[in-house]
């Protein structure tokens, strides 16, 4: 009879609940029941004995508990899967099971699982449907562990902790491919008049995709933005009761256009950026110090936007900066003949006043702003609260959805929020 089995049987008697039938075992046997502390080790899944990564002082179990007598609780809302030596056992249902009775041998390893719904966000953007106009989405997705021997042996598989934060992470990107490929086969149209058959479709698509991971579909909430010229038109039809059949139609030609002109500029700007790219790459090459790279990179940056006064991510960088910081580069004589040159076409008219006959002597090296994120005010949640906080990671979703933002900047920025939720937390 393997452990499994001598682990099936449950403490005998009628009790009240679980944890009464832990607290009268643990009184009889002397030893406390083990089960979940949700409130010290918050997550999806818990794993004992815990990892040698823990310190000590703050562990839960240690490997030894299994040495003798030691009760086993399982609650409700959570299932615990039996390992022996790497060996899946079997999964444990609630109730309090009395490990003394088990023949242990090797190492006995126990991982409960949380089956609790999850309510996660996803959004995506930039998407085109087949009719060329541009599409995006976002809303939230409730999943919850249906099969726990499935989504621990597939899913958390070799992992110590598995937050909601990872699930989702991974659940946006499942989701996200399901809701692009069904907007990529269907019109603009279709998406505005059909709302409910498009989300039956990702329903059944998204139900059988958890499936294979243990997870179990629950709903799905989906927020559609079309591009503004479309929904105006379609709306103006609507009112005068489809009359202006030809607006919507040169709506949609005015989207595609705007959607190839941005192709355009895209690639436009791709060039641009291969070309950067080997300018930064010839000043790493040549040996160029880190603070001048900066400065460099600070300079072109200020350069593609000289009306505010800058644009840098960090911020705007003041005129009188720049053209302290030009001056440095072009009458430095360590700096690359191709970079001042570069530099030069940037700011003709700066740099025919800097190399102008008795210009002086170059400057004081000016140490070039530092380029960073825009961050909120310094300390625990930026001194904004949790609502607030929330309410700007909604905002990002929506951005997403309207295209304002790529992928990778939406990812960036609701890391840095979620971030400072985590220090109000704390």
């Amino acid at each position: 009879m393997g452990v499994i089995n001598w682990l099936l049987y449950k403490v005998g008697g009628l009790v009240d609940s679980v944890e009464d039938a832990a607290t009268g075992m643990a009184t009889r046997g002397g030893r406390l029941a083990i089960q979940w502390p949700h409130d010290r080790r918050p997550g999806l899944i818990w794993r004992v004995p815990e990892p040698e990564t823990v310190p000590k002082a703050e562990r839960v179990t240690t490997a030894s508990i299994f040495v003798s007598k030691q009760p086993v609780v399982v609650r409700e809302y959570e299932r615990a899967l039996v390992l022996q030596d790497g060996r899946n056992q079997g999964l444990l249902e609630p109730g309090v099971y009395d490990l003394s009775r088990a023949p242990v041998t090797g190492r006995i390893e126990i991982i409960w699982v949380m089956l609790r719904d999850a309510q996660l966000r996803w959004g995506v953007g930039g998407v085109m449907s087949s009719d060329f106009v541009t599409v995006g989405g976002h809303g939230k997705v409730i999943v919850s562990v249906t099969d726990a021997e499935k989504f621990v042996l597939q899913f958390a598989a070799g992992r110590d902790e598995l937050t909601q934060k990872a699930l989702e992470d991974w659940v946006r990107d499942l989701v996200g491919g399901v809701i692009r490929q069904q907007f990529a086969s269907r019109t603009a149209q279709e998406l505005n008049q059909d709302r409910e058959g498009f989300i039956q479709v990702c329903r059944e698509k998204l139900t059988g995709l958890l499936a294979e991971w243990g997870l179990g579909f629950k709903h799905i909430e989906v927020d559609i933005n079309l591009a503004g010229e479309y929904t105006a038109a379609a709306q103006q039809v609507a009112v005068t009761g489809f009359r202006n059949q030809q607006a919507l139609m040169e709506a949609q030609m005015e989207a595609q256009r705007k959607q190839l002109e941005a192709a355009a500029e895209a690639n436009a700007m791709l060039s641009k950026g291969a070309a950067e790219v080997r300018i930064m790459n010839m000043l790493q090459q040549s040996g160029l110090d880190p603070m001048r790279l900066e400065m460099v990179k600070a300079l072109q940056s200020y350069a593609e936007t000289p009306s505010g006064g800058g644009g840098l991510i960090g911020g705007d960088l003041h005129k009188g900066q720049a053209f302290a910081a030009l001056t440095q580069a072009l009458l430095d004589p360590g700096m690359p003949p191709q970079v001042k040159q570069t530099l030069r076409d940037s700011y003709p008219e700066e740099a025919k006043q800097i190399e102008a006959p008795g210009a002086g002597s170059p400057p004081p090296a000016v140490q070039a702003p530092a380029i960073e994120q825009a961050a909120a005010p310094a300390g625990p949640g930026g001194g904004m609260s949790r609502e607030k906080i929330e309410q700007m990671i909604e905002g990002l979703d929506t951005q997403l959805a309207e295209g304002k933002i790529t992928d990778e900047q939406y990812e960036q920025r609701v890391a840095r929020w979620e971030k400072r939720l985590a220090e109000l937390d704390a």
